[in-house]
């Protein structure tokens, strides 16, 4: 008898969800991605001899950095339907931590490292460090400009983008999972984004490999 209490309590932390698992160790995603920037960071600066690694390093001393963690739909999300959560069926990215860095000064935006390339196409070139700055719909730094200005004073511990989901941002706040959309700038719980944004179709197919669509 002893050794069944032993074995049920053995099991209770594997049947925890995954999002109860990536909001209980946030922290330690947001540390790990933390030094990976930093290197990416690194190796951005240096490439082609841009600038030396003293140079580099003075660079990055200067930085506030928020990382944007990578996440994945699992290919359990196959079973994903409107009674279901879809932050059950959400995991950090095992080969790549993170999918882009902002970098502010005093709380105001001035640059990003991107790593789309690497996350969607394992791409091995170093990410894209870019602190130009143009005000024009579409383009890259200043989209994420308006998402980083909505979103600064938040009481956010986390920030993250699950991959094929696009014009959004995800974030925790309060160990709730919300999204912030870029096309109509409001917070949605997810399942209402994927509703309203997307369809329960979408992230089975996304959950299976089928590619044609993406969440946006």
């Amino acid at each position: 008898m002893k050794s069944l209490i032993l074995v049920i309590l053995l099991l209770i932390p594997i049947e925890k969800s995954v999002a109860q698992n990536f909001i209980e160790y946030q922290n330690k995603l947001r540390s790990s991605a933390k030094r990976k920037i930093r290197k990416e960071l690194i190796r951005s600066f240096t490439h082609d001899d841009w600038m030396s690694r003293l140079e580099a390093y003075s660079l990055l001393k200067k930085s506030d950095i928020v990382p944007v963690v990578s996440f994945c739909i699992t290919s359990e999300a196959k079973k994903y339907d409107s009674t279901k959560r879809i932050i059950d069926y959400l995991q950090p990215n095992e080969n790549f931590p993170f999918e882009l860095a902002i970098f502010s000064k005093k709380r105001k935006f001035y640059a990003t490292l991107d790593c789309f390339n690497t996350i969607y196409y394992s791409d091995c070139q170093p990410c894209n460090y870019d602190d130009s700055m143009e005000e024009k719909v579409g383009y890259h730094n200043y989209e994420i400009k308006k998402i980083y200005d909505a979103i600064k004073n938040r009481k956010y511990s986390l920030l993250f983008k699950v991959k094929y989901f696009r014009e959004a941002i995800w974030l925790i706040e309060n160990k709730e999972v919300k999204i912030y959309s870029l096309q109509d700038k409001l917070i949605y719980d997810p399942d209402e984004y994927i509703k309203k944004r997307c369809s329960v179709e979408v992230i089975r197919n996304l959950a299976l490999g089928k590619l044609h669509s993406f969440c946006d």
